[in-house]
Parts: structure tokens; C-alpha cells; sequence
């Protein structure tokens, strides 16, 4: 898999980590969702741009964006 890293981002307490990568393989964008150094999962949103991904991957450090049915 070829990924480029484009942005990180952390919670206040570093426990949430989220990781935007672009897939040169796929020509899309990805986003590593971490909880305490573990990757939960990784999800890419089809038909949206950087920004969306960069938005959604914000969204899990803050708190708003829930990995329901994921680890905890």
C-alpha cells in the first residue's frame, strides 16, 4: 500500500489520534483512527475531498465523531 501522510491530529489528552493519508493506489484519501496508540479502523469517505477527510478525522480527536461498534 502506497500512502502519503497529509495531516495528524491528536486529542488534548493524547489518547485519540487520527492520521489523513493519501492512497496512490486506490487515488483516494484515508483516514487511521487510533485510540491509546491502537489503530481502530481506518475509513476513507468516497467522493470527498481533503478537507471532508481532514473534518471527520478533527471531529474523532474532538470528541463529535463516534467508531461506534469499534474498540473502545
Amino acid at each position: 500500500m502506497n500512502r502519503t501522510q497529509i495531516s495528524v491530529f491528536h486529542s488534548e489528552d493524547l489518547d485519540l489520534k487520527a492520521i489523513v493519508y493519501y492512497n496512490t493506489n486506490t487515488d483516494k484519501y484515508e483516514v487511521d483512527y487510533a485510540k491509546n496508540g491502537f489503530l481502530v479502523t481506518t475509513e476513507s469517505y468516497d467522493g470527498h475531498s481533503l478537507l471532508y477527510h481532514e473534518d471527520a478525522a478533527e471531529n474523532y480527536v474532538y470528541g463529535i465523531k463516534k467508531i461506534e461498534g469499534k474498540m473502545s
